[in-house]
């Protein structure tokens, strides 16, 4: 899920008013691999050519749940986009989105994947640097009804990244199935920066996904194989294009982390 970088946070916010998407921010810019998450050129339409979606958009930003334990138990389940519950997630903890990660700066991240897909999978530790062996190289999976510790020092600095599997040829596909969440690692200093926090600090998870009828779609193309899959629906932590949020009448933190497939 690697791609061209967006240079600065200025830059982003000029690319979503010109790409004109509804909802409360949202940009299609981190490239993948081979199964239809590369780099994307900006010629393919995406879900141009779907029926309608089924899914109004609207509604409340929903919050992301935070991980308790030490366990990510990746397996079969439901998603929602707001319009209703269906089939064909794959999930974290049963979780749609994945559970937000929050991680204390130098020290140690000690988490085991439960493996419940009918295929391998493994978690790439985006952003950290993570200890060799740790960070979920494409033919280090995995496999079904096994787990994995990773565990490895937080050598980094305070803030916002994510996690995501990675196995050679389906990472594309299982990152845009549910298999993506933020991890935020902090030092406990942001006050004193003048940061807001609490429940003024507010992570924001930004994906597009290909919807017709109200289900999610992913059967790529040739031409999705070459330029990326780009879909027809705006999601904001899981939600068809959320468009208010119950916050303080105050300075407000948005955590952006763009888990878009292109």
């Amino acid at each position: 899920m690697h791609g061209p970088l967006i240079e600065n946070r200025r830059q982003f916010l000029s690319n979503v008013a010109m790409l004109g998407l509804t909802g409360l921010a949202g940009l299609a810019g981190c490239g993948g691999g081979g199964d239809a998450g590369g780099m994307n050129g900006g010629m393919n339409m995406g879900g141009a050519g779907l029926p309608s979606p089924g899914v109004a958009g609207g509604g409340v930003l929903r919050t992301l749940s935070v991980l308790s334990g030490n366990t990510l138990t990746a397996a079969a389940g439901r998603y929602d986009l707001g319009g209703g519950s269906r089939d064909g997630a794959n999930l974290y903890n049963g979780l749609w989105p994945s559970p937000l990660i929050r991680l204390a700066s130098g020290g140690v991240l000690d988490l085991t994947l439960q493996n419940q897909l009918n295929e391998p999978t493994n978690i790439h530790w985006h952003g950290l640097a993570a200890a060799p062996g740790m960070d979920g190289h494409p033919m280090e999976v995995v496999t079904t009804g096994s787990s994995r510790r990773y565990q490895f020092p937080l050598i980094v600095r305070p803030g916002t990244y994510w996690y995501h599997p990675h196995p050679h040829e389906a990472t594309a596909r299982q990152a845009y199935s549910g298999l993506a969440g933020m991890v935020i690692i902090d030092d406990g200093n942001d006050a004193q920066r003048g940061l807001p926090t609490g429940v003024r600090d507010i992570p924001l998870v930004l994906a597009d996904k290909r919807v017709s009828n109200g289900a999610l779609v992913y059967q790529p193309s040739v031409m999705d194989m070459m330029t990326g899959w780009m879909g027809n629906v705006l999601t904001v932590n899981g939600m068809a294009g959320p468009v208010t949020a119950n916050v303080d009448a105050a300075v407000i933190r948005l955590r952006l982390l763009n888990a878009s497939n292109s």
